[in-house]
C-alpha cells in the first residue's frame, strides 16, 4: 500500500536517484530538454525540504515517488494563454512527480494526498511528456491553456476541480428546483429571453454550467414547465 509523508533531509539520496531515474527516462522518451540531467537539483529539492512541500511515497519497501505540493499563487500562473483557467479559486499546485519505475499508482496516490487538502488543483507539463499527460488527463484533470515557466518554456496548463461536486452535494434538487420555480415567475410569461433564464442560474450555481449540464437541465425543463403553465 502506498503512503505520503513529507520528506526529510535523510530521504535527499534515494530522492536524487528517483529524479535522475526519472530524467533518464524522459530523455529516451522523447522528451530530452524538460528535465535533461539538470533539474531538479539537490539544492531545489532540499529548500522544498525545508518547506515542507516536498513529499515521498512510500510502501513497505521505501520510497519509490516524490512530489511537491505548494499552497497558494503560483506566479507561471497569474498568465495563461490559448484558455482559462476553470476558476480562481484558492489552489494547490503539483510540481516535479516522479517516480522510480517498480511500482503503479504513483499519481493517483499524490493526487488523493492533495484532495485532501483542497478540492482545487492545478498542475503543468511539458509537450513532450506525452507520459504525464496521459497521467494528468486520466486524472480528472481539464487542459486549460498555456503556461510559461521561469525559464521562458512552454508547458501545458491543467486544472482539477471538485467545487461543483462538494456545492451539489449541499443542494438538493429539490431546492434546485424551487428556485427555479421562483426565477420563472419573474420570467415574463410571453417571452423567450431564455438567456436571462441562463444568467439567473449562473447567478444561483455560482459556476459554469457547461460543466453542470445535469443540474442545469433541471433547472431549464423546470422554468421552461412552469413557464409554459402560465401560458395557458
Amino acid at each position: 500500500m502506498l503512503n505520503v509523508k513529507n520528506a526529510e533531509m535523510a530521504d535527499l539520496e534515494q530522492i536524487m536517484k528517483i529524479y535522475r531515474y526519472a530524467q533518464d527516462y524522459m530523455i529516451k522518451s522523447g522528451n530530452p530538454t524538460q528535465w535533461g540531467h539538470f533539474y531538479p537539483d539537490a539544492d531545489l529539492i532540499k529548500s522544498d525540504i525545508d518547506k515542507n512541500a516536498c513529499k515521498v511515497i512510500y510502501d513497505k519497501d521505501g520510497i519509490h515517488g516524490v512530489f511537491s505540493v505548494f499552497d497558494g499563487t503560483e506566479p507561471t500562473y497569474k498568465h495563461i494563454e490559448g484558455g482559462n483557467w476553470l476558476n480562481e479559486e484558492p489552489y494547490l499546485t503539483i510540481h516535479r512527480l516522479a517516480g522510480d519505475g517498480q511500482v503503479h499508482g504513483l499519481f493517483p496516490c499524490a493526487l488523493n494526498y492533495c484532495k485532501k487538502i483542497s478540492l482545487n488543483i492545478r498542475v503543468d507539463t511539458h509537450a513532450d511528456n506525452k507520459t504525464m499527460q496521459r497521467l494528468i488527463e486520466k486524472n480528472g484533470f481539464i487542459k486549460c491553456g498555456t503556461i510559461y515557466v521561469k525559464n521562458g518554456t512552454a508547458r501545458i496548463a491543467y486544472q482539477r476541480t471538485d467545487f461543483r461536486a462538494a456545492r451539489f452535494a449541499s443542494i438538493s434538487l429539490n431546492t434546485t428546483r424551487s428556485a427555479a420555480r421562483s426565477v420563472s415567475s419573474s420570467v415574463d410569461r410571453h417571452s423567450d429571453n431564455w438567456q436571462e433564464i441562463v444568467e439567473r442560474y449562473k447567478r444561483f450555481a455560482q459556476f459554469d454550467i457547461a460543466v453542470d449540464h445535469k443540474i442545469f437541465m433541471i433547472w431549464y425543463a423546470t422554468v421552461r414547465e412552469n413557464v409554459y403553465n402560465k401560458r395557458k
